[in-house]
């Protein structure tokens, strides 16, 4: 065992950790971490950083002879009770003694990539991933950063669709306006500009519930509006691709048919779907922004008693 794979076994076993819990923090075998420590194998310059880190040294320390009489120099030891983990974010130890949080670690996946995400709320307390102090404190500050955000966007969001509800109401309005204007000098009777005229208000009015609706997204209307158009448009051609086991839409002539009759198809359900829910939001988009305000007020109070901790 050469004086690089004594540093190692002795500082690993000085922060408690097993050859498989320094497998773990390192992304490698235990039955590596034991090769390095007899000597039969060399760590790389990027594994001794990350080992100096885990053990709180310089990574010259790693390589020097006498690793023992160097640490009983430089370092004192206080009692921290027992190892019962390692930090989920970080990878430094956990001792009985230390300040640490418990909350979990989920892994989602966005845009076809594996993303990780660490939840800890100090008033639950709850899960089965250990956080060390430093840690907590930036998850918390992070959640923080992120219902701000959120709630700076839903602002935008109702911001939007008062602009887009206006303009939408302006041009339909308008366009009924037009054509019942084209009538009265068109047609011989002018009771049916008349009744142009007076549906261009229900036009109007229909344009603003719709388009509140669908960007302010928050009711079943704009899910389903949305929903249907990613499936039809995304979900449902990939879908048949991939089940696609005997190759036909390898063939462009055949795959430019199959997705554009798809999208026509698609187009016109989601056309007719989105005049019926239309004609819905013009009684159902009040209920839409009570709720979006409520949101709001939600994640406003909440965000105060953050900040108030």
């Amino acid at each position: 065992m050469n004086n690089l794979g004594k540093n190692i076994h002795y500082y690993r076993n000085k922060k408690g950790l097993t050859s498989e819990q320094l497998g773990r923090l390192l992304s490698v075998s235990s039955d590596l971490i034991l090769l390095w420590e007899k000597g039969e194998r060399l760590p790389s310059e990027e594994m001794l950083d990350k080992m100096a880190t885990i053990f709180g040294i310089e990574t010259d320390a790693l390589k020097q002879e006498n690793a023992k009489e160097k640490v009983t120099q430089i370092r004192v030891y206080k009692p921290r009770g027992k190892l019962i983990g390692v930090c989920a974010r970080c990878g430094k130890s956990i001792y009985a003694n230390d300040k640490y949080g418990i909350g979990s670690v989920r892994k989602t996946t966005g845009h076809r990539q594996e993303q990780i995400q660490y939840h800890y709320d100090p008033s639950e307390n709850e899960g089965y991933d250990y956080f060390c102090e430093d840690c907590c404190q930036e998850i918390v500050s992070l959640n923080q950063l992120h219902h701000e955000e959120k709630y700076h966007k839903m602002e935008r969001r109702l911001s939007k669709a008062r602009i887009g509800g206006v303009i939408a109401s302006i041009v339909g309005l308008g366009s009924g306006l037009l054509i019942a204007f084209l009538l009265y000098f068109l047609t011989t009777d002018p009771r049916i500009a008349y009744v142009c005229a007076a549906a261009s208000l229900v036009l109007g009015y229909y344009a603003f519930s719709l388009v509140y609706t669908l960007i302010i997204r928050s009711d079943w209307i704009a899910k389903t509006i949305y929903g249907f158009a990613k499936m039809g448009y995304k979900s449902f051609p990939r879908h048949v691709s991939e089940r696609d086991a005997q190759g036909v839409l390898k063939n462009f002539f055949i795959a430019f048919l199959f997705y554009i009759a798809t999208y026509l198809a698609v187009s016109i359900v989601l056309a007719v779907l989105t005049v019926i829910l239309g004609m819905i939001s013009m009684f159902s988009w009040p209920s839409a922004k009570l709720k979006h305000l409520r949101k709001m007020e939600e994640m406003e109070a909440q965000l105060y008693g953050q900040k108030a901790q």
